[in-house]
């Protein structure tokens, strides 16, 4: 059972740890409202790709899990090699070749679509934080690796298959089964179509039978 993460204990440490005492500042540094910042103690929540861009020594393992290192081992790295675009989406296409998707397959999987991942893996458009996570807990690579380039092994990781809820074995019973059913209503129509076409046939004759009666009592040859 996971455990609730409090993103209000993680405002506090972030901003703790650029030494701002009033929310009202620490709302001013983050080019919020003081309303949003309240409300977002008050709900447990936050904006993270906002953080992540004003944050920026601030771990994203650490924004996304309230664990570990508050900031980076070198929070400079944030405009130098390996932190570009055209790195991270480096990294994009090492993860997606690995796995043997191409980018249509790939794009699916993230849920975005086909153009805007193309730009990410060309580096021509910045992942947002939320990606990289998706990225990140779909195929096991590290976020320091995915957005600072830190040596982290990848593993080789197929997504889970969304759950159906469907028992197959049941499924294919229940298939059978209508089978069955539908053979049986299709035998059924044509006993159906027998019968009518017989009585048909019944009254036909008889009322043929009743037209010679009629004719003969009548003496009319027209009749008969």
């Amino acid at each position: 059972m996971s455990t609730k993460i409090d993103k209000s204990l993680i405002l506090n440490a972030i901003k703790l740890h650029y030494g701002i005492e009033k929310d009202a500042d620490f709302a001013r540094f983050l080019d919020i409202k003081p309303q949003t910042l309240s409300s977002w103690h008050a709900r447990n929540t936050f904006d993270i790709d906002l953080l992540y861009a004003k944050c920026v020594d601030v771990s994203p393992d650490f924004l996304l899990s309230g664990k570990g290192p508050r900031t980076r081992d070198n929070p400079n790295r944030i405009t130098s090699e390996g932190h570009t675009a055209a790195d991270i989406g480096e990294r994009f296409r090492i993860i997606r070749e690995e796995n043997h998707y191409n980018r249509t397959q790939f794009a699916e999987i993230l849920q975005i679509n086909n153009s805007q991942y193309s730009k990410i893996e060309l580096g021509k458009l910045l992942p947002t934080l939320l990606q990289c996570i998706d990225v990140s807990q779909k195929f096991a690579a590290s976020l320091d690796w995915l957005i600072f380039g830190k040596a982290q092994p990848i593993l080789k990781v197929e997504p889970e298959p969304q759950q159906t809820g469907v028992d197959l074995q049941q499924f294919n019973k229940i298939l059978l089964e209508n089978n069955q059913l539908l053979r049986n209503i299709m035998e059924l129509k044509d006993r159906l179509n027998e019968v009518d076409a017989r009585k048909s046939i019944r009254s036909y004759n008889e009322q043929s039978a009743d037209i010679r009666t009629v004719a003969e009592e009548s003496g009319n040859p027209k009749l008969k």
